[in-house]
């Protein structure tokens, strides 16, 4: 029996400077994202990785989107996170979510990378909006935190 449904990974990070309590700790989420989708992309996976899109000061309200990193090298997708930075006025994570689970097709995994300041109610509303059977996993990204793991209905917390 060989399954025929090949696994699609997506690795999310938001961009609101209100998802991290400081530059330390974004730059670790930025890390812990590059890493998951340079991981995938090597080990030769179907990998789809996003953050979300910036409002431009003169935009009368916010820009609800999100931008998809290249991923056709490591190398490539590495380039491109280094011009990612926090914004004031960019989507949540969970519309952020609410988007890359309804725009990408067959999702089986998705990473969620954000800071300390998203609270578990705010992840349990970002899981939910992928579909049904999709693994959620919340990356939280924060220095001096002891390592921990919390499973909770449809969603991982590491």
């Amino acid at each position: 029996f060989e399954d025929t449904r090949r696994s699609h990974l997506v690795v999310a990070l938001g961009l609101s400077r209100a998802e991290f309590a400081d530059d330390e700790e974004f730059e670790l989420a930025v890390s812990a994202a590059a890493s998951l989708g340079t991981r995938a992309i090597r080990d030769g996976r179907e990998v789809s990785v996003v953050v979300s899109e910036r409002t431009p000061e003169f935009a009368k309200r916010a820009v609800y989107a999100v931008r998809s990193l290249p991923t056709v090298t490591p190398t490539r997708l590495l380039d491109d996170f280094a011009s990612v930075g926090l914004a004031d006025a960019c989507l949540p994570v969970a519309e952020v979510s609410r988007i890359v689970g309804n725009d990408t097709a067959g999702i089986s995994v998705a990473f969620l990378v954000v800071g300390s300041t998203v609270e578990l109610p705010a992840l349990r509303l970002a899981a939910t909006r992928f579909p049904v059977g999709v693994e959620v996993v919340a990356v939280i990204c924060e220095p001096e935190a002891q390592p921990r793991f919390l499973r909770v209905a449809g969603l991982t917390v590491m």
